[in-house]
């Protein structure tokens, strides 16, 4: 189930980020989730605080894009939000 939760989060991100960066960046959208998922899940398990660890996550993949690939920070942060946002609103979808 961990597994495929996973590769649920990389394929969404993976199929979202193409829409605002104009390029298929798979192999940086896995490396990005292989690095803020399993922290993620793990202070979720941990604490419950799904709002805070999906703000941290945030700010982490925001950082992330930029290094993977160069861009404003404007461009990096909007790609996490957006990215982000899609998976956590399945996550809570999927929960309720």
């Amino acid at each position: 189930m961990i597994a495929l939760a996973l590769a649920i989060t990389i394929v969404v991100e993976g199929v979202v980020a193409p829409a605002i960066l104009r390029r298929v960046p798979w192999l940086e959208t896995i490396a990005i989730q292989l690095v803020t998922w399993p922290a993620a899940q793990w202070l979720l398990w941990r604490t419950g605080a799904f709002w805070r660890i999906e703000l941290g996550v945030f700010i982490a993949e925001t950082l992330l894009w930029r290094l993977v690939l160069p861009m404003p920070l404007r461009r990096a942060a909007l790609l996490s939000l957006v990215t982000n946002g899609v998976t956590a609103t399945i996550a809570l979808a999927l929960v309720s």
